[in-house]
């Protein structure tokens, strides 16, 4: 669960909870001491229907970054570019230098 400071709502369960920004993880059978004001008011009808796009914990932590970033940017923590740059050389792009296929290959291609 989010911290309390991340909105009231969490501030008020955790407040009902007695329990402390360093605790992050309850079971579902923990809601069931807070009040019923507090689950259907506070849970039911303010945090769930936004909470996967708002707090979701695994989003939250997720950073987008292209690969031209990661190739290019220096990891401060080792000194190395965070994604080592991969160069492709493609061989075969022109007819000429297409193999040739014989047997069973030809008839399958």
């Amino acid at each position: 669960m989010p911290s309390r400071f991340e909105d009231p709502a969490f501030d008020r369960i955790r407040r009902g909870l007695d329990a402390s920004d360093t605790r992050w993880q309850f079971t579902p059978e923990s809601l069931d001491n807070l009040s019923k004001a507090v689950q259907r008011v506070q849970i039911q009808n303010g945090l769930l229907p936004n909470y996967g796009e708002n707090f979701n914990p695994m989003l939250r932590c997720i950073v987008r970054r292209t690969r031209a970033y990661l190739e290019a940017t220096i990891n401060p923590a080792t000194g190395g570019y965070f994604l080592p740059k991969v160069t492709v050389k493609l061989f075969g792009e022109e007819n000429a230098d297409a193999l040739v296929l014989g047997g069973y290959l030809r008839e399958a291609w």
